[in-house]
């Protein structure tokens, strides 16, 4: 900008108000990211608020990214709604639901609300969705999927994939009215669709959504909390740990959980941050990751594995799944380059941690294949082929209470298993099922990989261990049969 305002002086008249611009637009996005509440609208693509004063904005930001809630005067109107939204589950930490109602008629079939379809986004998410609504109608239980689709600034509402509902979603940017819209086309899918229970999993504004139609309609709601999206969020961005909306989103998650008429967590992790909370324990149901063990059989060999990827004959360590920040890939880097070239390291699938654990290899000196986002069976194979699956995340909230799917996965696929020493993570290697280190501490981890790679005999047994596990004690079986043990209990 300097250099064309020096080629072209006429500009200078306008300088300022461009600096003013980017100033205003930098300060409303520090405060959308303070208040920010988890709907799918992200702060960042938010846009600044002419009519608010630059001075009111920052002030807000700075207050709000301390955790307090900033006067409004001032402010435009959206921006007073979404603060005071912040604010009210910050502060005052409930919202008013309908009054329960005594059902009428018994429905057909219990319907799952979820954040989004595996035929938009493929994730572990979509996945569990997929797997748990399988294994459920494998044990005579025919559910529904009610889901809500984000994509840009309009809002698609999904009843078994195919597109129920799609209405802009920018004049519902707060939460009061965003909760408020997709609680009425929930509650018309569900008179539709005959559902018995509304079935919710996160994060809490689908939650309380789902919550609200579920007490107008005087059917049973139960609550999935299958992550910690404030904590995710608080990963990827520390600072907003501690702001407001941080605050905001922790106590709407206890607030929906509080409410239901059942609560399900996604492992033990996270039964214990509700136990931790003062959630009564009585009303959660622990309902593990899992596995489909058909889905490992007749898998690519090693071989062929190593043909199609251009492999080297070295050992291979592989990751599947999205390289993140919080996967601790760099260090897994570190370690290896300490093994002085004895393995290979594949990282199957995308993120943004993705180019830095490259560059790193490049400097290390390591050996470093990228494969991409691959299909089910393709990655399942890649972990079949592999020696060593790392899965060494750092010590934080997130990846002390929140448990991947990752490590079963692994273990399902006959690697031997090496993860770091939390909680969510340490209970899959158990009984010589696999190996733990320190978090991010690749000195460690770089001992236990040679230890590993030296010694087949004891990778092998470890492997063989975690395999036989995982077959037996994490299938999406056991899994639905803990959730149509719940649904039965409160219908």
């Amino acid at each position: 900008m300097l250099i064309e305002t020096l080629a072209r002086p006429r500009r200078w008249l306008t300088l300022p108000q461009e600096l003013l611009a980017i100033g205003r637009l930098i300060a409303a996005r520090r405060f959308e990211e303070a208040i920010y509440v988890g709907l799918p609208i992200d702060p960042g693509s938010g846009s600044a608020h002419p009519q608010t004063p630059i001075s009111i904005t920052r002030k807000a930001a700075r207050i709000a990214e301390a955790g307090k809630v900033p006067p409004t005067d001032g402010m435009a109107t959206d921006q007073q709604r979404r603060l005071e939204d912040a604010a009210r589950l910050a502060i005052a930490k409930s919202r008013d639901l309908p009054e329960a109602r005594r059902q009428q008629s018994v429905g057909m079939r219990p319907a799952l609300v979820v954040d989004t379809h595996i035929g938009v986004v493929r994730s572990g998410y979509t996945r569990r969705t997929q797997a748990l609504r399988q294994a459920l109608g494998d044990l005579g239980t025919t559910t529904a999927e009610i889901s809500r689709d984000g994509v840009l600034d309009r809002e698609v509402l999904r009843i078994d994939g195919s597109i129920a509902e799609c209405r802009d979603v920018t004049s519902s940017n707060n939460l009061s009215a965003f909760t408020a819209n997709l609680a009425d086309e929930i509650e018309q899918a569900a008179i539709e669709m005959q559902a018995s229970l509304l079935h919710a999993a996160s994060n809490h504004a689908l939650g309380f959504a789902t919550l609200s139609a579920a007490r107008r309609l005087g059917i049973p709601f139960v609550y999935e909390l299958r992550g910690l999206w404030h904590e995710t969020r608080a990963a990827l961005r520390p600072s907003y740990r501690g702001t407001l909306g941080f605050t905001a989103q922790e106590n709407a998650e206890l607030e929906v959980a509080a409410a239901a008429d059942a609560v399900l967590a996604n492992g033990d992790g996270l039964a214990a941050w509700l136990s931790e909370r003062n959630c009564d324990p009585d009303q959660v149901s622990i309902v593990h990751n899992g596995i489909d063990p058909t889905l490992f059989e007749d898998l690519e060999n090693a071989q062929a594995v190593r043909q199609k990827f251009a492999l080297g004959p070295e050992p291979i360590v592989a990751f599947a799944g999205s390289l993140t920040a919080y996967e601790g890939l760099e260090d897994v880097v570190r370690a290896m380059a300490k093994l002085q070239s004895k393995s290979q390291l594949v990282l199957a699938g995308d993120g943004p941690a993705g180019d830095a654990a490259e560059r790193l290899a490049r400097e290390s000196g390591v050996k470093l294949h990228r494969t991409g986002m691959l299909p089910q069976a393709e990655a399942f194979a890649i972990l079949a082929a592999a020696d060593i699956v790392p899965i060494i995340r750092p010590d934080t909230p997130l990846t002390r209470y929140v448990a991947p799917l990752k490590p079963v996965e692994a273990m399902a696929a006959g690697a031997a298993l090496i993860v770091s020493d939390l909680p969510a993570l340490s209970s899959h290697t158990d009984e010589g099922r696999g190996v733990t280190v320190p978090p991010s501490d690749s000195e460690a981890l770089a001992q236990a990989m040679d230890v590993l790679l030296s010694d087949k005999d004891r990778r092998l047994r470890i492997a063989q261990r975690g395999q036989a596990w995982a077959h037996e004690h994490r299938t999406w079986k056991q899994s639905a049969l803990t959730i149509q043990s719940v649904y039965d209990t409160i219908l």
